[in-house]
């Protein structure tokens, strides 16, 4: 196999770019991450933010689905990161022991968590239900990203002012001082730069620019006027010390330290936990490959993703790394620079795995203002802009409603609840809609909608006068609890005087239960008052036909049609033999006399006519004529059906059906058009045919013969085009 090597080059000056957005967002998050430990712990945040970031970053890389997806540490990831620490610690079984090993049991019980929420993005795509995720409604989504960016916000705002991570909300400025000042300004001027710098370039490691610049404002402010700021090992207004390591698996090595401290009663906390990080992380990444397809132009394999994603975080827990998902930002600058396949995603990890372990100690001095600044700016970025313009459109307010309570349910509850809650609402708003909209798309009479198959005269005149008792209710949508009973209440009022009642599920997307019960109880209605119902619009293996038939539904198969027109052509057929007017089945043979085009004809005329006439049969299948061809022939038929057809760029469609006592092919004929329509013996035929040169020299030699047949044909043609415009207008009217 040939390697680009320019591909390949791209690629990897890709990912070392990355790298530097990555660096500082990765530092940031591990520090909010870490902060309930309290600030002593920066430091090892810092680390643990680096060591998700490249083990994620690769593995998920190396082994998902999207190519030019970059992973690592998130804004939504590291805030269920910091409150799996937050609720581990807190455990009343941790509470007594002493805090180094408190904190021991907690990074070790976090990096488990880590571990089992990459099992449980590998079960999910193991198990293919990625693309489930995808369909989560939008207001859940954008309720959940709005609360984990307020979140992220309410966590910064501590660093940012330069007061400790557990200093109360109501003494934030209690005692401020000259060097708190100096914190805050360096936070602002790092988030100014984090959102003006791209805005020149989207290729400005803005983040990465203003890490920097807020630094060595901190240094010079230290440095020059306000030596405290530099001063002390403790120092909570910095990073602190960040060891140039080589990333072990921490759990292996922390497990004889900690094995003792470990109760059973743990693992319920952080199964919670580690399913909440999967499944956020699940919906986080598969986001972000939306995203990266749209501006890519490519599909990614979502269940694939889902596995690398997984398999990042394994490893990553292993080692003691934050969990990592699709990241937007970081993605973005990839495809912006070339970045189109894993290796962009891979050197990315191996840049920021070289800095971890030669470069550490330098990331010392970097203020954690400088760091909230930047998260700041991020945040804000995440927060869904048109959302917050819903709460003014009226027609908007219900999905706004869902989309502010997950919002609000987020910051003030749980994400997990926040999210079920949301799911519930929209379920219920959905519910809600469907049932306004009626499952009942039309309902008719066989008065008013009559089947393709044309009939003869008397037959036509009979079905006039008794077509009435046929009802067609013509069904779409869902039939569920929702609309069962509205459609009960219409069967009650417009269907059940029928004697015959077709319902037509061409048009339902979905039945449930409730709606196959009612089914199944009105079928049985409708038997005992000794009326019919049959069903149409259903394939023979149609899912929706066999759920029915399992519900013990119409299980003859004599009242399943597969189109309304079948069903409709059955109905009127039966009309007719109750009436003893079904004088002419396919297989009889009739004679000239019996063709409404000869009304009026005595013997002689009927003889002299079928001198005229070519006798004739065609086999089932044999095309008649076709579209765009000359029309110089009429189609008595004797016996036998044919099929009328308008041939389509999807396939041919059936416009009308003709059998014994019927004509096709004389309006054109009439007209001397090409004929618009072709047809074809949908039953052995047997035929009589009028040829143009056969009827020029009738009109020579009995031209008032002629002028009757063109009469009588002319006559006929005209009640066709008439019924059809009647039957038009009312069923429009209905």
């Amino acid at each position: 196999m040939k390697i680009d090597l320019k591909l390949v080059q791209r690629n990897a000056l890709s990912g070392v770019l990355v790298s530097f957005v990555a660096l500082p967002l990765a530092v940031g998050f591990g520090v909010a991450a870490f902060a309930p430990l309290g600030p002593a712990y920066a430091p090892m945040g810092a680390v643990a933010g680096l060591i998700g970031a490249i083990m994620s970053g690769f593995f998920a890389s190396l082994a998902g689905g999207c190519p030019s997806q970059v992973t690592g540490p998130t804004g939504p990831m590291s805030v269920v990161a910091r409150t799996a620490i937050a609720t581990i610690i807190a455990a009343p079984h941790l509470a007594s022991l002493p805090e180094d090993q408190r904190v021991a049991v907690t990074l070790f019980l976090f990096g488990v968590t880590v571990l089992l929420g990459g099992v449980v993005e590998v079960l999910l795509g193991v198990s293919r239900v990625g693309q489930l995720i995808r369909y989560i409604p939008y207001p859940v989504l954008a309720g959940f990203m709005n609360g984990v960016s307020i979140l992220v916000v309410v966590t910064q705002i501590r660093p940012l002012l330069g007061v400790a991570s557990n200093t109360p909300w109501s003494e934030l400025v209690a005692g401020w001082s000259v060097e708190q000042s100096a914190v805050l300004v360096v936070g602002v001027v790092a988030a100014l730069a984090t959102w003006i710098l791209p805005k020149f370039s989207r290729r400005l490691p803005g983040a990465l620019l203003a890490l920097t610049l807020g630094t060595a404002l901190f240094l010079a402010l230290g440095n020059a006027w306000l030596p405290k700021l530099i001063e002390g090992e403790t120092n909570l207004w910095i990073v602190g010390t960040i060891p140039s390591v080589v990333p072990l698996p921490q759990l292996l090595l922390a497990l004889p330290k900690v094995i003792g401290d470990l109760k059973l009663d743990l693992l319920g906390l952080i199964l919670q936990q580690a399913v909440l990080l999967g499944l956020l992380g699940a919906i986080d990444t598969l986001l972000t490959s939306l995203i990266a397809d749209f501006k890519t132009h490519t599909r990614h394999n979502s269940n694939r993703e889902l596995m690398g994603q997984g398999l990042g975080n394994i490893i990553s827990g292993l080692f003691g790394g934050l969990p990592g998902a699709g990241a937007t930002v970081r993605t973005l600058v990839n495809i912006d620079n070339g970045g189109s396949n894993k290796i962009a995603g891979m050197v990315h990890a191996l840049v920021l795995l070289s800095i971890l372990v030669f470069l550490g100690p330098l990331a010392r001095w970097i203020p954690l203002a400088a760091l909230a600044g930047v998260l700041l700016v991020t945040a804000f970025k995440m927060i869904d802009v048109w959302s917050v313009s819903m709460a003014r459109k009226r027609s908007l307010r219900e999905d706004s409603i869902v989309l502010w309570s997950v919002t609000a349910l987020t910051v003030a509850v749980d994400l997990v609840f926040a999210v079920a809650i949301g799911l519930a609402l929209a379920g219920a708003l959905y519910i809600k809609n469907q049932t306004k909209t009626s499952v009942i798309h039309r309902l008719s009479t066989g008065a008013v909608m009559r089947s393709r198959r044309k009939r003869s005269e008397n037959q036509t005149a009979l079905l006039d006068s008794l077509a009435e008792p046929i009802r067609i209710a013509q069904l779409e949508g869902s039939l569920f609890f929702g609309t069962a009973d509205d459609f009960l209440a219409e069967f009650n009022r417009s269907l059940v005087q029928g004697r015959i009642l077709i319902l037509d599920l061409a048009r339902v997307r979905s039945i449930d239960l409730t709606g196959g019960r009612l089914l199944g109880d009105l079928y049985d209605r409708v038997i005992a008052g000794g009326a019919r119902l049959v069903f149409s619009g259903l394939a023979e293996k149609a899912p929706l036909r066999r759920f029915l038939q399992e519900l013990g539904l119409a299980k003859d198969d004599q009242l399943w049609f597969p189109t309304l027109d079948a069903a409709l052509e059955d109905a009127e057929n039966t009309l007719l033999v109750q009436h003893d007017a079904f004088e002419h089945k396919s297989s009889d043979q009739v004679g000239i006399a019996d063709f409404y085009a000869c009304a009026g004809f005595d013997h002689k005329d009927c003889t002299a006519l079928g001198s005229y006439l070519v006798r004739g049969t065609a086999a089932t299948g044999d095309l008649l004529f076709e579209a765009g061809k000359a029309s110089d022939q009429i189609w008595f038929i004797v016996s036998g059906q044919v099929e009328v057809f308008l041939q389509g760029q999807y396939g041919a469609m059936e416009v009308s059906v003709y059998t014994a006592a019927c004509h096709c092919g004389a309006a054109a004929f009439i007209e001397q058009h090409v004929r618009a329509y072709g047809a074809r013996v949908r039953e052995e035929l047997s035929f009589m045919r009028l040829d143009r040169a056969e009827f020029q020299r009738m009109s020579q030699q009995e031209p008032e013969l002629a002028l009757r047949l063109l009469g009588n044909l002319s006559h006929e043609l005209a009640q066709r085009l008439s019924h059809a415009v009647q039957e038009n207008r009312m069923l429009a009217a209905t």
